[in-house]
């Protein structure tokens, strides 16, 4: 793998560096909605350690460059480490990079190589080395070329295998039985996967000494170019024809600075990952700066791991990665906060659980174990600065700044706004005051866990949406549900939504169903089957096509903890209303579906869509990704809900054609002319928020009158809830198209939206449309 020529300058003779800025950074830390990720950087190298879910959406909230990324290293091959990387390799292969290298434990190629029933990017060329081979029990290697010649940073590695036993034994603490007791399945009679962990340790040379100016000047070497060449180590002549030597100006060399990422997944790999030579030689003959701990907290609170941490010098710094249970989207935590202030029955006031995930116990860590933050640096050169940096770590977003006098205008406002249905004359049904077809789901619920397109965005992830079908057997609990599409990152949508329900959540997840081979659909599963896994002890109905079916399959012969968990139905067998489900008599009784099949819709191949009825008498309509589909209105005819993609706005309409996509008008005439009862549009194209900008009014005041809702991020809703819902349409429009304009006035650097212009958009809106012309002003004076 090449480098630039900036990096090849940072060495001089003898293999020192110049005193160029070197650091380590904690990119993320592991919480319900990230895992720990971790940068090394140095002049133009940038090495990656872990890209679990999220990683991108990630950067984009903490303004990383990933694009000049183009090096990882793998601690190990579970959705934690991995579950991000093939949405970035997606993304960085789309903005013209052209080769990748990759570095991780045996299996990497096999999990590289399952990528190719959805990854199609032959442009870009991914180096694949794998740490040793599936039979050798430990191995001890240097990563890629960095062996001191081509870059700065020098990389060693070492691999450790798992033993399946300690596997089997961590499984026990969770409540669910272990895999043999678990109904059968073809998978698990297959045998078990070697897993292996790896820790990495990084290194620069050794830095150049001062220059002393002083010294310089005394000698009558005049400033400029020779003053550079002797910082280089070369030898110069002078006019006079003396010769300067190097050692003559500058001082002796400092030893370089030096970091280490450990990864032990098992209490029993603890000795053998110490008893290596490469960790071995940390603990006295060749110290590190600073070791940053990717162990699970499972492991990292026992004893023996306190024992290990030890045996590091007292120089070394620790930094932990389980200490807070901390998200690091900010920026959607906020647009929730707001929203569900205003409407909190309608929108999610989405939390993480508290966590006590510190390495020992607070009261006995020793001064060197530090709780690692997301953007916790530790500079390792220039060596005079080394440390901790914690400049770019950032507290808790704060909730927005609303006296509650405004609040409770505010409410009072929304109180009135659900007392009125919102009413489309055309609808003959409605018009009759016939039974509107969603009061009979009173019991059912959705929930939009992400309504974003592919891009990783700020305020929306990728596609997602639980459907609650039936009420849970005790009050309070949640009801059996099946999921809609599985983005990246789902499981953490889904700890934010249901906080400490979500064991309840996924014990009733009892359906997936997937609408296309495309990533942003799915790469959330193999995280989804093994959290589901802790609560749940039968397996889940998963409705796919079959590419994704293919790589699930291919990625458990890397890392097999979904194995087992789930039944597939491939997409095509339930292409017809008229032919049997093969799993009816297990949606129906488990979520009480009388019927279930899908909708082939123009977007990419195997892309479908799904009508689902029940046997309470409500039906849903789900879209995925399509273009308007004739076939889709004729199936889902009179449906209860339609949740439709509204990727584009209208003046995008030929990038939707092109993309095979629709847009928001499109999407809406797909609802009219299915005369379904509500539609709800999502999947909206990160780059373009619908319905935004100074025109925003009149189009709301033409869109308030029908029934339509337009999803977010945490947004749920009971079907009876729909008779109103979309009387609030006009107020979440301008709080998003609000934050939208800040985006685009400010490129990449996206603002908070003020909450003085809300409010009074807010207001003029509600008496616009409500038709409260004494509605009083919501903001204090």
């Amino acid at each position: 793998m090449g480098k630039s020529k900036k990096a090849r300058s940072a060495r001089v003779n003898d293999g020192a560096m110049t005193s160029r800025y070197t650091s380590l950074q904690l990119l993320s830390t592991s919480s319900g909605d990230s895992s720990p990720s971790v940068l090394v950087s140095s002049d133009a190298e940038r090495i990656l350690f872990n890209a679990g879910e999220g990683w991108q959406r990630m950067c984009v909230e903490q303004g990383v460059r990933i694009s000049r990324c183009d090096t990882m290293c793998l601690t190990h091959l579970s959705p934690d480490a991995v579950g991000g990387l093939p949405g970035y390799l997606l993304t960085t292969a789309d903005a013209g990079q052209t080769r990748v290298a990759l570095c991780g434990p045996p299996g990497l190629r096999k999990y590289v190589a399952a990528m190719r029933h959805y990854f199609r990017r032959d442009e870009l060329t991914i180096d694949v080395e794998e740490l040793g081979s599936a039979d050798v029990p430990v191995a001890e290697t240097k990563c890629f070329g960095y062996r001191g010649k081509d870059g700065v940073l020098d990389v060693s590695a070492v691999a450790v295998r798992v033993v399946e036993e300690d596997e089997a034994s961590s499984h026990k603490s969770s409540p669910a039985p272990p895999v043999a007791k678990r109904p059968r399945v073809e998978e698990e009679e297959e045998k078990p996967v070697a897993r292996y962990c790896a820790s990495y340790v990084c290194r620069t040379p050794s830095v150049v000494g001062r220059f002393d100016v002083k010294k310089a000047k005394e000698l009558g070497i005049p400033a400029g170019p020779l003053y550079g060449k002797l910082k280089s180590g070369a030898s110069v002549k002078l006019s006079d024809g003396r010769v300067i030597e190097p050692s003559m100006v500058v001082g002796a060399n400092q030893p370089g600075g030096s970091c280490a990422v450990v990864q032990c997944l098992s209490v029993e790999t603890i000795d053998r990952l110490a008893s290596t030579s490469t960790i071995a030689r940390l603990f006295d003959a060749e110290p590190v700066d600073c070791v940053v701990h990717a162990t699970p907290p499972r492991v990292a609170r026992t004893d023996a791991y306190a024992a290990f941490v030890a045996r590091f010098p007292a120089s070394t710094t620790h930094v932990t990665t389980h200490a807070r249970d901390e998200s690091p989207f900010r920026t959607a935590l906020l647009d929730a906060r707001l929203l569900h202030r205003l409407a909190p029955e309608l929108y999610v006031n989405p939390v993480l659980g508290a966590s006590e995930n510190n390495l020992t116990p607070q009261s006995s860590r020793p001064k060197n174990v530090v709780d690692g933050r997301p953007m916790l640096r530790y500079t390792l050169v220039p060596r005079d600065a080394t440390g901790l940096d914690a400049a770019a770590v950032t507290d808790a977003p704060p909730d927005f700044e609303v006296d509650d006098s405004s609040l409770e205008r505010a409410r009072a406002v929304f109180a009135r706004a659900t007392t009125t249905e919102v009413v489309d004359p055309r609808d003959a049904e409605l018009v009759e005051r016939g039974r509107p077809r969603t009061a009979c789901g009173r019991d059912a619920r959705l929930v939009f866990l992400g309504t974003g397109s592919a891009i990783p965005s700020k305020h929306r992830n990728v596609s997602a949406i639980y459907l609650q079908c039936t009420r849970g057997d005790e009050e309070g609990s949640a009801g059996p549900g099946m999921l809609l599409d599985v983005g990246e990152g789902t499981v953490g949508q889904i700890y934010k939504a249901f906080g400490s329900a979500t064991p309840s959540v996924l014990a009733q997840l009892h359906a997936v169903w997937i609408s296309h081979p495309h990533a942003d659909h799915h790469l959330g599963l193999p995280r989804l089957l093994l959290e589901r896994r802790k609560y749940a002890t039968e397996p889940l109905v998963l409705m796919a096509p079959w590419p994704v079916l293919r790589w699930l399959h291919e990625y458990e012969a890397v890392d097999d903890g979904a194995r087992g968990t789930y039944i597939q139905v491939e997409s095509s067998w339930i292409r017809r209303r008229d032919v049997p489900h093969p799993e009816a008599a297990r949606l129906g009784k488990n979520l009480g579906l009388s019927a279930c099949w899908n909708v082939r819709v123009r977007h990419c191949p195997h892309a479908y869509g799904l009508v689902v009825r029940s046997a309470a008498g409500w039906s849903l309509c789900y879209s995925g990704d399509c273009r308007p589909s004739p076939e889709l209105v004729r199936e889902a005819n009179r449906v209860s809900v339609l949740v439709h993609e509204a990727t584009f706005e209208d003046e995008f309409h030929d990038d939707a054609v092109a993309k095979n996509h629709s847009t928001v008008s499109e999407a809406i005439c797909v609802g009219r002319d299915m005369q379904a009862h509500r539609t709800i549009l999502t999947h909206f194209s990160q780059l373009m928020v619908p319905l935004q900008g100074s025109s925003c009014a009149p189009v709301l005041l033409h869109f308030v009158l029908k029934p339509l809702q337009v999803a977010s991020d945490f947004m749920q809703l009971t079907f009876p809830q729909l008779l109103w819902a979309p009387a609030l349409v006009p107020v979440v429009r301008a709080a998003l198209a609000e934050r939208a304009v800040s985006r685009v006035v400010d490129g990449e650097c996206e603002t908070t939206t003020s909450v003085t212009v809300f409010f009074v958009i807010l207001h003029l809106m509600l008496v616009s449309y409500t038709g409260l012309q004494q509605a009083p002003l919501l903001l204090s004076e």
